[in-house]
């Protein structure tokens, strides 16, 4: 391989190198790109798909406590009109649950996730209709104790599974946030790899092609150099020994026809002066 290379013309020489440098950075381009790709969609998905979600199903989470808080107002309060009132932000955080979740659930992309929300549905929809259905029809009939009764058994036991279900939703959607983000870690680390290694790869091929170039180009341009330094001094035995088919081989092979000019000519010069001598 090194005979070949140094049989190539200089300027081949030059491009080859540059040519493996150029590969190499397109190369390391590719697969930063790649990762910086891989980093924004990551980093979106954390923001998007994630961060935001659970902010809202978080947010569902707070209204459905409000909604117990107002309940249990609603139950110990001795005044009809507080007990309207506390029924009439019952009725609202109703709505703003509704649409929170509604917002949550067009956010959903994993099947697990998908599958953990279903749950809490369920679960929440079963406590609300037993609230409505049951807890606040006693109290509407004026049973204030048996409905403080129903909210401390079956309907405690209902809000706590709603709870537990949304709690669940919570978590998941936590996990696959903190997922993404040591894929995010780990792709920034393998980048950091990649180039540090990339580097010393392409220091190592620089210093290669430094090492290529000075020895079939300087180490046997100064053969020549050395021949023609002798030639000069008179002896005209002098030669180089460089058989490369570069441009310096080339110049090489001239100086050495040049050398054997030179001393065919001296020997014909001094086989003449003998003769006129003699």
């Amino acid at each position: 391989m090194f005979t070949w290379f140094g049989n190539q013309k200089t300027a081949t020489k030059l491009m080859a190198g540059f040519a493996m440098m150029g590969v190499l950075i397109v190369a390391i381009t590719g697969v930063c790109l790649y990762n910086a790709a891989n980093l924004r969609d990551n980093t979106d998905n954390i923001q998007n798909v994630q961060l935001k979600p659970l902010m809202l199903i978080t947010r569902t989470r707070g209204l459905i406590h409000q909604m117990r808080a107002q309940t249990i107002t609603a139950i110990l309060t001795a005044s009809a009109a507080d007990r309207e009132v506390a029924l009439g932000k019952v009725r609202d955080l109703n709505k703003q649950v509704d649409e929170t979740r509604e917002s949550f659930a067009k956010t959903i992309r994993a099947e697990v996730v998908q599958q953990s929300y279903d749950k809490f549905v369920k679960a929440y929809d079963d406590y609300r209709a037993y609230r409505d259905n049951v807890i606040f029809k006693s109290l509407q009939e004026g049973k204030q104790a048996e409905a403080l009764a129903l909210l401390k058994s079956e309907g405690a036991v209902k809000f706590s599974a709603s709870i537990e279900a949304i709690n669940d939703v919570v978590e998941t959607k936590t996990k696959i946030s903190q997922k993404k983000y040591d894929e995010s870690v780990e792709t920034f680390m393998n980048t950091k790899m990649i180039m540090l290694i990339s580097s010393a790869a392409a220091i190592a091929l620089g210093l290669l092609f430094g090492w290529l170039l000075a020895r079939f180009i300087a180490k046997n341009l100064a053969n020549v150099i050395e021949a023609a330094q002798e030639l000069g001094r008179g002896n005209l035995k002098a030669r180089s020994s460089v058989t490369a088919q570069d441009e310096v081989g080339t110049l090489a092979q001239a100086f050495n026809e040049m050398g054997e000019k030179i001393q065919g000519a001296s020997t014909k010069s001094q086989e003449l002066v003998c003769t006129l001598n003699n």
